[in-house]
């Protein structure tokens, strides 16, 4: 579970003890926080993560963000194009993560850019 949604939960609780009445919406879509779960346990068990998504895409940041929080080297790229073979020296293990709206071809590209 990632810190917000962590975080979200906890004070529900908090409110619904001290309030008879309270209307919370969680506006997060559950894909969001699904790719956010995913990314953590990935970025916690590889040497590098390459995120995939546009640089304003609040989502494709949050995912790079979150991996960066596990010290795990992190590259947010919106192609395999800007892959740096640099990145990749020495390393056996690549994670990947990528933005709800990142076409599957995108993915597809780096993948085959990595091997």
């Amino acid at each position: 579970m990632t810190s917000k949604s962590k975080y979200l939960k906890i004070l529900t609780r908090l409110l619904e003890k001290n309030f008879s009445e309270i209307k919370i919406y969680n506006t997060i879509c559950e894909d969001t926080l699904c790719r956010q779960e995913e990314a953590s346990d990935i970025a916690r068990n590889v040497e590098i993560m390459l995120v995939l998504g546009g640089k304003m895409s609040a989502n494709s940041r949050r995912l790079a963000e979150i991996s960066r929080a596990h010290g795990t080297p992190t590259y947010h790229i919106e192609s395999g194009s800007q892959i740096k073979a640099g990145w990749l020296r020495g390393r056996t293990c690549v994670g990947i993560a990528s933005g709800a709206s990142t076409p599957k071809w995108i993915v597809d590209d780096a993948i085959k850019r990595i091997k």
